[in-house]
């Protein structure tokens, strides 16, 4: 396969029809992949990057495959490097499920073929980091056949995503449920209809996105302060972007804001998109002022059932190995990072200096955290299994 570099922002903009169509006719159908999701990422995260979307061509001369990628300046341990990762990867989205675009039939060929070319102009890097990606995206030794590449340092899972296999109907669902979580659903339905009239709601229309998103923000960010957590979603731009981003969704079909209103008041919303048949939960706000009636279980119940009412095939609660997550199913799958490193003496330094770094965390990851704050406890709690 001959690989073509893309490296112009209009030339990439004008392949938004091919890339939306190749996505669909891929087994990498992730909504963080949508050519309208890393078009506005760019928007926002892009500036001091440099595109590097690569593609290939078929028989016919027209682009049968597609890898979004870029080159990002790092700083690792406080030396500059230049880092070819996936659009919109990284900490300020956090997204799931990334890849390359390629039909099955090609996608091996063509993941060797773009690995050649990354050895071939290893001048124009340090490393090569592909975070949040699918676990099936990379197929490794085979990839890297036949290309003139370092060492590979680390293939890892990054995160669990557990997610829900839907049925025809809620009743079925929840007959495969434990008794106690079918009983806690039904008896805290009842209490809040006795005390309360509330009201779920999906929204429908783009004036209210931003009303809705900025009491989101307003519920999620008091629990993070409650919690005394830090992350991306306590940044203005974060909002800023998916205020932006529900907006592009929303006339698509791809936006499900659900929210749960009791006294005209929102005391639960959870931001989640559907697309290729799965809904995807992405961040929720809950008022704490309301949690003995326990919002956040009513609240992902009623969007499950909203899903089945959309005839999707599956819930995915994203990146996240909390236990409630557990409670609702026992599937899983891996985000999976891939780190190389140029053979260069600035390179091994800074793979030195990574590698240090990573044993690092994963001795806090294991000696530090609470019991059952990883997914492996997860699991062995749970009987999770991978799908």
């Amino acid at each position: 396969m001959e690989i073509r570099l893309i490296g112009n922002y209009r030339d990439f903009k004008d392949l938004k029809p091919l890339w939306n169509s190749l996505l669909e006719g891929s087994k990498a159908k992730s909504i963080f992949m949508t050519h309208e999701w890393i078009d506005t990422w760019w928007e926002f995260y892009g500036s001091g990057n440099q595109l590097m979307i690569l593609a290939a061509n078929d028989s016919k001369g027209q682009i049968a495959a597609i890898a979004p990628l870029m080159i990002r300046q790092r700083v690792i341990n406080n030396l500059p490097a230049r880092s070819v990762e996936l659009i919109g990867s990284g900490e300020e989205i956090t997204p799931d499920h990334l890849g390359f675009i390629a039909a099955s039939g090609v996608k091996n060929e063509f993941a060797r073929a773009v690995f050649a070319y990354l050895g071939s102009v290893s001048r124009l890097w340090d490393v090569i980091r592909l975070t949040d990606a699918d676990e099936g995206a990379f197929i490794l030794p085979d990839m890297i056949l036949g290309a003139t590449l370092p060492r590979l340092n680390v293939i890892q899972a990054l995160g669990v995503c557990p997610f829900i296999r839907l049925p025809a109907t809620w009743e079925e669902y929840t007959a495969g449920l434990s008794g106690e979580l079918r009983y806690s659903i039904k008896r805290k339905m009842k209490t809040v209809e006795k005390q309360f009239s509330p009201r779920f709601e999906i929204c429908g229309d783009i004036s209210k996105i931003d009303g809705i998103m900025e009491k989101l923000r307003e519920l999620h960010c008091g629990r993070m302060a409650e919690k005394k957590l830090t992350g991306a979603s306590l940044e203005a731009n974060f909002w800023e972007f998916h205020k932006r981003i529900a907006k592009v969704m929303l006339p698509l079909g791809r936006l499900v804001l659900g929210t749960l209103t009791i006294n005209d008041s929102i005391v639960g919303c959870q931001y989640a998109f559907q697309y290729s048949g799965a809904m995807c939960y992405y961040q929720s706000g809950i008022d704490t002022a309301y949690s003995k009636y326990s919002i956040g279980l009513l609240l992902t119940a009623l969007m499950i059932k909203e899903a089945i009412k959309m005839g999707l095939g599956e819930y995915d609660f994203l990146r996240g190995d909390e236990s409630y997550k557990f409670h609702w199913t026992k599937e899983f799958r891996n985000n999976t990072e891939i780190s190389m490193w140029n053979g260069t003496l600035k390179s091994q330094v800074l793979r030195g200096l990574f590698s240090a770094k990573q044993y690092a965390k994963s001795l806090v990851n294991k000696y530090l955290q609470p019991a059952g704050a990883n997914y492996a406890a997860a699991v062995e709690a749970h009987g999770a299994r991978r799908a």
